[in-house]
């Protein structure tokens, strides 16, 4: 299949689902449109990348087959405005099955499969993943639960098999509520990450992708835990405090990584330990705006991904009298601050035939993250406003 057809069966897919809108109506059905655009220093989070406009997109479907099951879809579209390269996209179907009528108890699962796309010069990064989960939920009382439950994710790429992988996370979840207003949130979590296949030396893109330093990429296995304290203070004021850590519990690893400055879809949270701090203060407003002022702090301490020298003037990096590329550092590790303040506001349309809501949301944020590698030493604004409809 040529990469004109392949645009042209998405595009073919928006449209037929754009059509269907009108007919929607009176049915178990919702569609949710959200569009947003705005400007971000250091896209993908690489200085290597000058400040970028973009819009992006989605539109979700969904469809109540019964009481316990429902289907949907979403297409997704990011369109980065002066530069296409880095433009992508998604799509994503699948069916969800719960249980809510047994006393105390409620269970839920479903599976999902996507795709993502890319321009041809990045469409090394596309690929498709299978997705499934379920999950138990037990109220021990009025005023808390526990949670039970597992996750599935086989993620193929197709031009890089040797990154094709499957995840498998377990996790465990405590709440309580207290009648002062305050609420409280524990969650444990283990995660497996297996990889389908040996690695295999190619060139791809503008960079190489570097072979593993053993005949197969190891496997790693995550541990992680948080917190989340929640406290209302007024009837228009709530706080929210959220402690993370995560802690790789296999020390060995694989050097393997895609020299690019685009996020690298195979640097993941399983190559890092680290911990992060966030808060966030919520306040209603006259005319029902919403005012959200967060915060955070982290650091992640990255296992055998490699520094490279990079040549910022010429966009690339260095290579030695031997063609190949200079390591100056193997474990990366990573300092990151965030501001944002968000202004959010809803209007409700049930007197307008087809319409629920219409939410518009205002974001503007900041964030630093030192690194000791320079291609992700950086620090920058973003902004941007986004409309949200629901049918």
């Amino acid at each position: 299949m040529t990469i004109s057809q392949k645009y042209m069966i998405r595009a073919g897919i928006m449209v037929s689902m754009l059509i269907m809108l009108p007919n929607l109506k009176g049915q178990d059905i919702t569609v949710s449109m959200n569009t947003y655009a705005g400007n971000t220093d250091n896209l993908f989070e690489s200085n290597s990348i000058e400040s970028q406009s973009y819009i992006n997109g989605s539109l979700s479907i969904g469809y109540q087959l019964s009481d316990y099951t429902r289907v949907n879809g979403t297409i997704y579209r990011s369109e980065i405005l002066t530069n296409s390269d880095y433009s992508m996209g998604n799509f994503q179907v699948g069916i969800q099955f719960r249980n809510l009528d047994i006393k105390k108890q409620q269970w839920y699962g479903g599976f999902s499969l996507s795709t993502n796309f890319y321009s041809p010069v990045y469409d090394y990064y596309e690929s498709s993943t299978f997705s499934g989960y379920g999950d138990f939920k037990y109220y021990y009382s009025k005023q808390g639960f526990v949670n039970f439950g597992y996750n599935f994710k086989g993620k193929s790429f197709v031009d890089v098999p040797q990154a094709s992988n499957s995840e498998h996370i377990l996790y465990a979840i405590i709440n309580k509520s207290f009648s002062t207003g305050t609420g409280l949130n524990i969650t444990g979590r283990f995660g497996a990450q297996d990889f389908w296949a040996p690695p295999v030396v190619m060139s791809r893109g503008r960079y190489n992708v570097v072979q593993s330093t053993y005949e197969e990429l190891l496997s790693n296995y995550l541990a992680g835990a948080e917190v989340r304290l929640s406290q209302s203070i007024h009837p228009r004021i709530g706080i929210m405090v959220l402690g993370k850590m995560q802690y790789r519990l296999n020390r060995d690893t694989d050097i393997f990584s895609i020299l690019d400055g685009l996020t690298n879809p195979f640097v993941d949270y399983y190559r890092w330990d680290g911990s992060s701090l966030y808060a966030k203060i919520t306040t209603r407003l006259p005319a029902n705006i919403i005012m959200r002022f967060s915060s955070s702090i982290g650091v992640k301490y990255y296992l055998d991904v490699p520094i490279y020298e990079y040549d910022f003037e010429e966009n690339t990096y260095v290579l030695d009298e031997n063609d190949e590329y200079i390591i100056q550092s193997i474990d990366r590790s990573d300092e990151q601050v965030n501001y944002q303040v968000q202004l959010s506001k809803d209007w409700y349309l049930k007197r307008i035939s087809g319409l629920d809501t219409i939410g518009t949301t205002l974001t503007i944020g900041w964030k630093e993250n030192q690194s000791d590698d320079p291609l992700y030493d950086y620090a920058g604004s973003m902004v941007n406003f986004g409309v949200n409809i629901t049918y």
